[in-house]
């Protein structure tokens, strides 16, 4: 018995090693992945292109004078970044020329936006279908990259051709 029981622990925790392993990696595998990785950009952006916030929402968000920051486009849909009083994160969504959604957390969390979209705010995905109108494309900055996320609609397959 007092051979076996060393032996029997060693057993058991391998297959807890194991287990615990094969948890962490199912759980890595099973996150969804970016469509894209939209990276701040560093050079200059075309004039008037930045998005313009009403007084409102800089006031609401204590921005008394805001540098925003491009990440570039997926689809019609703009991103921009910025940081706010007490070091929130905002990130703004434009599309066509008007600002969609703007939004900050603290700067502990990913700050996320979310548009519902038509099949025509955005491209074709990886394999040329259209992506199916009321599905949401969700930005979310963390660092200075926006990563971005389509939640496909089961609604419906988009508009007819």
């Amino acid at each position: 018995m007092r051979r076996a029981l060393p032996w029997t622990l060693a057993a058991l925790a391998g297959v807890v090693a194991v287990l615990t392993i094969s948890v962490l990696a199912f759980g890595e595998l099973a996150k969804p992945q970016p469509v894209a990785r939209l990276a701040a950009r560093t050079g200059p952006v075309a004039e008037g292109a930045a998005p313009v916030l009403d007084p409102e929402t800089r006031a609401f968000w204590d921005l008394s004078d805001p540098v925003l920051v491009s990440h570039g486009s997926y689809g019609a849909a703009e991103a921009w970044s910025t940081t706010a009083s007490h070091g929130r994160r905002c990130i703004a969504v434009v599309v066509f020329n008007s600002l969609w959604t703007f939004q900050c957390t603290q700067p502990t969390i990913d700050t996320f936006a979310d548009i519902v979209i038509d099949s025509g705010l955005v491209p074709r995905d990886s394999t040329g279908d259209l992506i199916p109108e009321w599905s949401t494309i969700r930005f979310v900055l963390h660092d200075d990259v926006i990563d971005v996320y389509v939640g496909r609609s089961t609604e419906g397959n988009g508009p007819d051709p």
